[in-house]
């Protein structure tokens, strides 16, 4: 069927609107399966996938894969019937084919190598040589604060039954909320403890684990009353959802009286120094990139082969699905796919005319020429006039 009206201008506008990223455009054919022409069946039965893929792009990506093309006749489409790949493998190589990289952060690596092996891909076999792998590190974001515990009259014989609290709380980030921390004396066995306990509750979905280090230290007078710190005691709370509140024995009372000979406490007033640092887990990821063959990197064209690969099918026939018609009668085999994963124009008008094969333009047969050569390659030496 001639389509002799439609009128296709190529301006400069034309041009300016076609993605140039040709990984980005065939991947959109491949996971659409716009204006596809054969069906790839792949994997063994009842483990067994459909692809909707482009002879066209097979043909000079991957012609080895046509060979097991047959044509169904109750669908009407042909059909590629490759059971002895699993669909997992030819999934890989379908991505590979249509976007010219491998996914090399995959596990069972060596599957897609044999696969790519099978069907003479020799540019994935050389990305399949190099290994991404992604390693977790984790480290904590520091939050700092300082607090002093005074229990007034401490060693005053006295009060050696006397109950002494401080309770404080410390607002962290956003994410992290409010950590309570709670400093008693608990009294058994004829003992006094000091207790310093802290309490976490309201973790979000984005904190799984909160680190609280602590450093306390006793504050005294030396003989010259020279402020002093004596025996650093550190200890770690560790907070998860599903543990929100720890507690660590500081010191005894009789100890605290031991430790007091010789040191000058004025007032009988014990002091304690409270350093804390409240951390957020934090994970992030780092992709180790491995060559396990020792190729160069330069070897592996990547996109670049691709590009290549595709332009072989400017104004080539084989598998050509439409044909456009310029002003003095010069006519240009193209394909649909190819045109519509590469300018939105094209494929609106493709989609409007179903069932159009013919396709004129007005348009002169140089930039006619010009157009479906930046099209098909993405490459252009000359600009367009005005």
């Amino acid at each position: 069927m001639i389509c002799p009206n439609h009128s296709m201008l190529i301006t400069e506008v034309f041009y300016s609107s076609v993605d140039q990223k040709f990984s980005n455009n065939l991947l959109f054919l491949l996971k659409s399966g716009l204006f596809y022409d054969a069906i790839l069946c792949a994997g063994s039965e009842g483990f067994s996938r459909e692809f909707k893929v482009h002879q066209a792009i097979l043909h000079v990506r991957a012609p080895l894969l046509l060979k097991a093309v047959t044509m169904d006749l109750i669908q009407n489409v042909n059909k590629i019937k490759i059971p002895f790949v699993s669909a997992n493998a030819m999934e890989e190589i379908l991505y590979y084919v249509y976007s010219g990289q491998a996914r090399t952060t995959l596990s069972n690596i060596n599957i897609y190598e044999s696969a790519a092996c099978l069907f003479g891909l020799l540019n994935l076999q050389r990305q399949l040589s190099w290994r991404d792998f992604l390693t977790a590190i984790t480290e904590y974001e520091y939050y700092s604060y300082s607090f002093q515990w005074e229990l007034e009259a401490f060693f005053e014989e006295q009060n050696k039954l006397e109950t002494f609290s401080l309770n404080k709380r410390f607002n962290g980030n956003n994410e992290i909320g409010t950590i309570a921390i709670s400093c008693t004396s608990r009294s058994e066995r004829n003992e006094v403890w000091l207790i310093f306990e802290s309490r976490f509750d309201s973790f979000s979905s984005t904190i799984k684990i909160i680190l609280l280090s602590c450093t306390c230290k006793l504050l005294y007078n030396d003989d010259f009353k020279r402020k002093r710190t004596d025996h650093p005691l550190e200890f770690e709370h560790t907070f998860f959802p599903s543990v929100t509140r720890n507690e660590n024995v500081l010191f005894s009372r009789s100890y605290l009286l031991n430790r007091k000979r010789g040191l000058v406490f004025p007032r009988n007033t014990l002091k304690i120094m409270f350093d804390l640092r409240v951390g957020t887990k934090l994970k992030h990821y780092k992709i180790y990139h491995v060559n396990n063959k020792q190729l160069e990197l330069s070897e592996c064209h990547s996109c670049h082969q691709l590009n290549n690969d595709v332009s072989q099918l400017y104004l080539c026939p084989t598998y050509s699905d439409v044909t456009f018609m310029c002003r003095n009668g010069m006519t240009f085999p193209a394909h649909k796919a190819i045109l519509a994963a590469r300018h939105q124009p094209f494929q609106k008008m493709l989609e409007e005319n179903e069932g159009v094969s013919i396709f004129r333009t007005t348009e002169s047969e140089k930039r006619v020429r010009k157009f479906f050569k930046f099209l098909y390659s993405g490459k252009i030496s000359v600009l367009i006039d005005n």
